[in-house]
């Protein structure tokens, strides 16, 4: 049997971003019928197929939703759901944020947090003084912060990170570099700037919807990775399939083997730590 086919037979992949909705709750704004691929419920069970086919064994619950009531609701669910293994909500940083982080954090399945920053119009909404206390308790309470950025918000991360030096940081989809239309030198000269924090991670995922529709080359995708390798370096770069959200692209088993291709090359410990044990570290997984 050629190594290839060893390490892939062993490998277990913990799902760093996926997402869990049902339209009913009424607190997915931005969920609307032109967006018909997923444009519906999606439950823990209509996860198993990807489950079975990107080897996943756990997965990491985030937010949809600008709503607390969204957060207790996926820490419910993770409750009766042994696969996932942790979930990251939202709080109201504008409004008793403090107090609902450390009532959400007596839950060992709440992991951290995720305010929606790519849809504020202010690219600096985040580094408001009045947010002190709030990253204070994230500190505090060993809580992680993923960034849902675009390239415009990277320096302001930098920024961030400044202050808050222990906050553990994760920047979901690679900050969507504009892939279509060949966004690649500022990206990589302003995400590069941030492997300089030791807190900082970052989620290979999410950029099939930042492609040409359907783009499965994994040459397209090659130079991301491989920068965010050379730069963050092994320990700090995690998959996630961003499911269901891939579906508006291709699907997150395509995303899988585009990942796939694009790794089998590396070192069996270098592997085992993007497809699992770097988010296990980073969100410290109990499952």
């Amino acid at each position: 049997m050629c190594r290839y086919l060893q390490l892939r037979i062993r490998m277990k992949v913990v799902d760093s971003h996926i997402h869990l909705w049902s339209r009913a709750r009424g607190d997915y704004d931005w969920l609307t019928s032109d967006l018909s691929e997923i444009f519906r419920d999606f439950g823990p069970e209509d996860y198993a197929p990807t489950m079975h086919g990107c080897d996943t064994f756990a997965a990491v619950l985030v937010q949809a939703a600008p709503t607390v009531a969204e957060t207790e609701y996926l820490l419910e669910l993770a409750q009766n759901v042994p696969w996932i293994a942790g979930v990251v909500g939202w709080v109201n940083f504008e409004l008793d944020a403090v107090p609902t982080l450390q009532r959400l954090a007596d839950d060992p399945l709440f992991k951290g947090v995720r305010p929606m920053l790519q849809d504020i119009t202010l690219t600096d909404w985040v580094l408001s003084r009045d947010f002190t206390p709030v990253f204070e308790t994230l500190e505090s309470l060993s809580l992680s912060f993923d960034a849902l950025v675009q390239p415009r918000h990277l320096g302001v991360i930098a920024r961030l990170m400044e202050r808050h030096s222990s906050l553990r940081l994760v920047i979901d989809h690679c900050a969507k570099p504009n892939i279509s239309a060949g966004q690649f030198d500022d990206w990589a000269l302003s995400i590069g700037r941030l492997a300089d924090c030791p807190n900082i991670s970052v989620k290979f995922s999410g950029l099939t919807t930042e492609a040409r529709k359907g783009e499965s080359d994994a040459s397209v995708y090659a130079p991301y990775l491989e920068h965010l390798f050379s730069t963050f370096g092994e320990d700090r770069v995690m998959w996630g399939s961003d499911w269901p959200v891939v579906n508006l692209s291709t699907s997150a088993q395509q995303w899988f083997k585009v990942s796939e291709e694009l790794t089998r090359d590396l070192s069996a410990g270098h592997r085992q730590k993007f497809w699992s044990s770097n988010a296990q570290v980073f969100y410290g997984l109990n499952r």
